[in-house]
Parts: C-alpha cells; structure tokens; sequence
C-alpha cells in the first residue's frame, strides 16, 4: 500500500462472519467441483425466505417513478418515520415522536458505529455481552475505548448477573450494550430484566442501548421504551432484516431520546452528504431568497452553506442543512452610546440553523406547512434550540403557528398559537407578534447565558407560563406565573 492503515485499525480484526463465509464459499466451491451438495451455512444467519407480495410490489412501483432516486433526507422522509412511529405503536404499544425520537438507518450495524463514533473517546468504557453481536466490541475497539464485558450464563437464564455488574468498577462506563431477544442464545425479552437494566442505567448514568432484531422471531414483540422512563436513558435500535426477511434491503431505525437522536444526526448522519447551494426557492406566492451574504449593522454576516431542497420534482419538502449567520458589530448603542450589552442589543452573532418543512398546501394566497424539526445554535451566546415544531399558516401579511413545541437540553416550552405580522416596508408594516398562553419548565442554565449570566450558575427548574407580544423593538410579557 502506498499509505499506512490507521493505528485505529490495528485493534480490529476481519469481521467474523466474513471470514467464515469465505471458507463456507471456498468448501462450497470444491465440492462443487466434485459434484457434491454445498454445505449448510450456519454463519451470519441470513433469513431464507422471502419478504412480502406487497413489500415486492411497492418497491417496484416506486422504483419505476422518476423522482425517487436522488439524495434523501439526512433524517430520512416523514413518511418512513410516521411509519415506524405507527409500527411501534401497534405492535410494542409504544409511542414515539416521529420527528425528535426515531432515526433511520441502513441497517442497526451502522447504528452501532455511529452510535460509537458520536459518544465515544479514548479511555472511555463500554459494557459489553459475553456472548454477544461481535459488532459491538469491534465499534468499541475502534473508537480507542475500554470494553468491559460482562457474562451471559445459562444457569442465569442468559441474563445479566446484576450482583456481579454492581461489583465491578463503573467508573468512566457510558454504554452498555444490551440484546433481547438475544443473540446468539435465544434468551427472549422479559418485563422484569428490562426494569432491572432501566433501573441499574439510571443509577450509574449510562446511556443503555437494546438492539432488537429478533422481537417478532418466535416472540411477542417487546420494546424496553415499554418501563416507565427509559427514554432518559435508552435507545432501541431495531430492523425488518430478521421479522420481514428483507436483510439485504437495509432498512433499520435508532430509537429514543430527542437529545440523544438529534446529536447523532447533527455529528455524524448529517455529514455523508452535503446538497448544492441555491440562491433562491420558490413555492407559489411565497419566494425565499437566500443571498449569498447578508449584513449586520457592524459586520458582514458569513456566505450561507449547505442550502438543499430535497425532491425536486415535487418540491414539498425543504431541507435547509445549514445556515451559517455571522456578525460582529462593534458599533455603540444609538440612544446610549455605549458598548452593547444583552442578548437583544448583541453586536456579535454566530447562528447556525438546520430545519425540515414540509409544505402540506398551497391556494392562491396562502400557504400551509409544517415545521418537522428545527435547530437554532447562536454558538455566541450559548443559546441552543434543539427542536422546534408546529403547525404554519401562512399569507403575504401574517403568519399563524399553531401547536408549538420548542425544546433546549434542559428545556420544553408549550404554546397553543402565535400569530406574527411580517413587516413590508413596501406596505408600511413593521414586524409585530403575541401569542396565547405560553407554558414551559426549563433550568436556568439553558436559558440564561445570554440575558443574564450569573444566573447560568444556578442549576435551578423553574415551571413558568405567561403572554408574550413585540414588535420591532419592544417584548411584552403579561400575566407571568413563575
């Protein structure tokens, strides 16, 4: 080789299973030769069956429509997910926020590594099965942490041995790998050890991890989202390779908690692929431009990166992976003149946001949306929005947000409706805003950082509600409740 492998790899090893398919092919291949019957290949364990007439038949009607071959979704298109959410519900009678709380991937292998690779540093441990998916050691070796295994035996039941997982040395664990129904033993899925694995991952603040292939394989599906509260410390990965005998057709999901979803799109899902740059969209009245670079009072703000419509033959749902709003401005306040100060008067702006609309309908003057999913980081100011989502009715004077939820890390905030007037200097309207009864509970470092600091100190919950209304440059609140 011209270069070196990375010394990463030095602690990997060929995947077991492709070594020994490789010497089932080779024996296959001489008694071929000898006219003999191939042997039996009791490896990886490929379903031999075949997935349904409908699964068949709808795969080759989409594959023949023109539009369905481009790039997808980073966070895959909201009809998969509603899916998965619907399947979950029906079958592990669960529910799941098919915008914050489901991830698809090509399969839960991939899971596995990316799941790795976003939470992962040298030195850290992992808590792995013995026996076990060889998959989970092997993403643990590459990313440079410790694997701690812990026993699976029989005269356990193939289960944990909770006596013995509280006597090692937990110190610096942050995932434990867990598989039921199990692999290789065949264990099934029981109520009471997934309460046990909720109860000890709280304790010791580790992020559990459940793949769960083999629900519907000689099993009533089970899902551990089942015991109260494990979504604050679990993930599901799942998949249709084994229950619909569709392996090679890659399609598999990572499931859980918003915060933990969002990191491992924002890190690693989001970065395979990065869509061309457009300067401007247009879906019937409603015209975004996105210039090239915009201008602050002191500063120019940076070029935009990564605009991408997805789908453009039937332009319904918009991507935008990246936008970039920088600006430094230096100038004094214009009534005081002095320095700026506070979130509102800031003269320095680092705004990154990532949003998913999906346009539900369009008439002559307005537009219907909806907002799955929305990012806002002023990397500035330490203010970050994990997640917003509503319901958009929109005309060329007003806009009208209908069920919205917006949530930070420590953070969920509620509101009925809000309505915005869009300011046109053309027609003589400034920017103006109110909205019904807003509810949340949040912790004072989420929120506090930009409009008063000390108070970041204070690791405080606090359940608020109030009215909120502006324009241009006043904020109201009435009728706060704290």
């Amino acid at each position: 080789m011209i270069i070196q492998p990375a010394n990463r790899t030095l602690s990997v090893k060929e995947y077991y299973f492709s070594i020994k398919n490789k010497e089932i092919a080779k024996l296959n291949a001489e008694r071929a030769a000898k006219g003999l019957d191939p042997v039996i290949n009791l490896g990886i364990g490929s379903p031999d069956g075949a997935p349904s007439e409908e699964a068949i038949e709808a795969l080759c009607q989409t594959a023949h429509k023109k539009n369905t071959h481009g790039y997808q979704s980073y966070v895959g298109i909201p009809e998969l997910r509603q899916a998965i959410a619907d399947w979950y519900a029906k079958w592990y009678g669960v529910q799941l926020d098919p915008a914050s709380e489901i991830q698809p991937l090509m399969g839960s292998k991939e899971g596995i590594l990316l799941l790795s690779l976003t939470f992962l540093n040298p030195g850290d441990k992992v808590l792995v099965p013995n026996p076990g998916y060889p998959t989970y050691t092997s993403s643990t070796r590459m990313c440079e942490a410790e694997l701690l295994t812990y026993d699976l035996v029989e005269a356990n039941g193939w289960y944990p041995d909770f006596d013995a997982l509280e006597a090692m040395d937990l110190t610096g664990v942050k995932l434990m790998w867990v598989n039921y129904p199990n692999m290789p033993t065949g264990a099934p899925a029981k109520r009471e050890v997934f309460e046990k694995l909720v109860g000890f991952a709280k304790k010791h603040k580790i992020l559990l991890v459940n793949d769960n292939p083999y629900g519907f394989v000689l099993n009533q599906p089970q899902s551990i989202f089942s015991i109260p509260g494990a979504k604050e410390c679990c993930l599901e990965m799942n998949s249709l390779s084994k229950s619909h005998n569709m392996a090679g057709w890659r399609v598999g999901m990572m499931l859980g908690d918003a915060a933990v979803i969002k990191e491992l799109t924002a890190e690693f899902v989001s970065h395979t692929k990065k869509g061309p740059i457009n300067n401007k969209v247009r879906v019937g009245f409603l015209e975004v431009k996105t210039p090239m670079r915009a201008k602050g009072a002191g500063g120019d703000a940076s070029p935009l990166s990564g605009w991408k419509s997805v789908g453009r033959e039937n332009p319904l749902l918009v991507t935008l992976e990246e936008f970039c709003f920088v600006t430094d401005n230096k100038l004094p306040h214009k009534r005081t003149g002095k320095p700026k100060r506070g979130y509102f008067d800031a003269g320095h702006f680092n705004i990154v946001t990532r949003l998913h609309l999906q346009v539900d309908s369009i008439g002559k003057d307005t537009v219907m949306a909806t907002l799955q999913d929305c990012d806002i980081n002023d990397i500035a100011s330490g203010l970050h929005v994990t997640d917003v989502n509503c319901k958009i009715g929109a005309n060329k004077e007003t806009a009208r947000l209908r069920d919205v939820n917006i949530r930070m890390a420590h953070t969920q905030i509620h509101l009925d409706e809000g309505t915005v007037v869009l300011p046109s200097k053309k027609a003589g309207r400034k920017l103006a805003y109110q909205t019904s009864l807003i509810k949340g509970r949040t912790l004072l470092l989420d929120i506090a950082k930009p409009f008063a600091p000390v108070l970041s100190q204070f690791n405080m919950p606090v359940n608020f509600q109030t009215f909120m209304s502006g324009d241009d440059d006043n904020i109201h609140f009435r009728n706060v409740r704290v």
